[in-house]
């Protein structure tokens, strides 16, 4: 299906090379392979195309605010986080009400170790606007509340991320946060449900995983280290 759409896309810029909505879609589709490749040489190819690709759009439409979300979250995976900001703050400022520039600006602030500021956003803009991806809001919410060590309002979050569809990651949080509440009978069942879908679940394990984006941003890493880490240990998580 992706390679289909890809292909599609590929054909749709070479009858017009400025047509934006191409150039947007295909660097969103080499952003969501990027999530799987590990080989650095590919992935080094992958973000010049798509800085390439997203850089034309934001040129042949500077108005496009999809455009500078999109460029935002290329520059991110580049580990430009200024440059980063500023093309989410564009694509905000174009338009507030697009759930994929909110969002795009959203985690770049949980990214850089500022949590804190994204929570209330977060909380007006999921009041506000109805058709948004709610999933990957409350995904932002559980995380921003986390990270922000705001563990009175952290359960209702991730359980509605979980709710809504979360997978492996939204248990993995949510152990963290009953160990650092101290709620050990939910803490224990959470770990249970997670060792089912990864039998070999563990912090180290965990860390693995979340290698790349930690490694890209340090501030989340160091941020990490003392809320999530921290309550996965309190939950008895295995290390």
């Amino acid at each position: 299906m992706l390679e289909r759409a890809d292909k599609l896309l590929q054909q749709a810029l070479a009858m017009n090379p400025r047509f934006v909505p191409a150039l947007v879609g295909r660097a969103e589709m080499i952003a969501f392979r990027l999530k799987s490749s590990s080989d650095q040489r590919e992935r080094a190819e992958m973000l010049r195309e798509a800085d390439r690709l997203t850089l034309a759009a934001v040129t042949a439409d500077p108005e496009c605010a999809a455009s500078w979300a999109m460029r935002a979250s290329v520059l991110a995976a580049m580990r430009q986080l200024d440059a980063a900001f500023a093309s989410a703050d564009k694509a905000v400022r174009i338009n507030p009400t697009n759930a994929f520039a909110v969002s795009e600006r959203m985690d770049l602030l949980i990214a850089a170790g500022r949590a804190r500021e994204a929570i209330l956003p977060l909380d007006e803009v999921t009041l506000i606007y109805e058709k948004l991806n709610l999933a990957d809001f409350m995904r932002m919410q559980c995380l921003a509340r986390v990270y922000a060590s705001n563990l009175d309002d952290a359960p209702t979050a991730c359980e509605s991320w979980y709710a809504l569809g979360g997978d492996v990651a939204a248990l993995e949080t949510l152990a963290s946060i009953y160990g650092s509440r101290g709620d050990v009978e939910k803490a224990a069942n959470t770990i249970a449900a997670l060792h089912k879908t990864q039998p070999d679940a563990s912090i180290g394990t965990i860390r693995k995983g979340r290698q790349p984006a930690e490694a890209a941003h340090p501030a989340l890493a160091s941020q990490a280290e003392v809320t999530f880490y921290a309550g996965l240990r309190r939950a008895s998580l295995p290390e």
